[in-house]
């Protein structure tokens, strides 16, 4: 798989198409600018091996930044029992980018992870689920859209932190959060919540929030 992502950016960018099976990943995929990565539905699966201890997809500068990446129509199964870290996507210093229709399993840390100027992305029509932290993780990062997503048994459902600015989470199906289902926390302000349900918890009602802003 990276080989072929290498041989498409060297052309300038396109499309990357994976067909359906199941990839062991071995080492993080990380993806250039310009790439699109599509998978042919959920049987396409990237599966972490044991021990990888590392995201699954990475974007490829995360000095400076990348722009225009999708990722979509696939599955990631993150292994995440018999890792000690690791996201299923950790994007930082993306602009302008899309995780469309995948499903994202099993991660150690969060199933999604944008932060650090991450601005201007969209996360729709995904399922995550089973992640050892948050179903989807944003920091510092504004004017991305999450939308139309199901997450289920996470630590949380979706975490905004540290500076995220005006984004927008709308229709997300939020249940089995061992916590908060959108937890927002650190002058994590002017952000659009509208129209998303949050329920069956796994802790008791006084450790657990449909919506909790703490120092927001």
């Amino acid at each position: 798989i990276q080989a072929a992502i290498d041989y498409v950016n060297q052309k300038g960018g396109g499309t990357v198409i994976i067909r359906e099976g199941t990839y062991t990943i071995n080492a993080k995929i990380t993806v250039p600018s310009n790439i699109l990565l599509i998978g042919q539905g959920w049987a396409t699966i990237l599966r972490a091996k044991d021990s990888l201890d590392k995201s699954i997809i990475e974007n490829s500068d995360q000095t400076n930044g990348n722009t225009n990446i999708f990722v979509a129509n696939l599955k990631i199964d993150g292994n995440g029992t018999n890792q000690v870290a690791g996201h299923g996507i950790y994007f930082i210093k993306v602009t302008c980018s899309h995780i469309l229709t995948c499903q994202i399993t099993n991660c150690r840390v969060a199933g999604i992870n944008i932060a650090t100027s991450s601005d201007h992305n969209k996360i729709k029509e995904c399922d995550v689920s089973s992640a050892g932290s948050d179903g989807i993780y944003i920091k510092a990062s504004s004017f991305n859209i999450v939308e139309g997503n199901s997450i289920r048994a996470n630590k949380r459902g979706i975490y905004l932190d540290n500076d995220t600015y005006t984004n927008i989470i709308d229709n997300i199906v939020i249940n089995s959060s061992a916590k908060e289902g959108i937890y927002l926390i650190n002058t994590s302000t002017y952000n659009r919540i509208i129209g998303n349900e949050s329920s069956d918890y796994q802790a008791t009602p006084t450790q657990t929030h449909g919506i909790r802003e703490y120092a927001a």
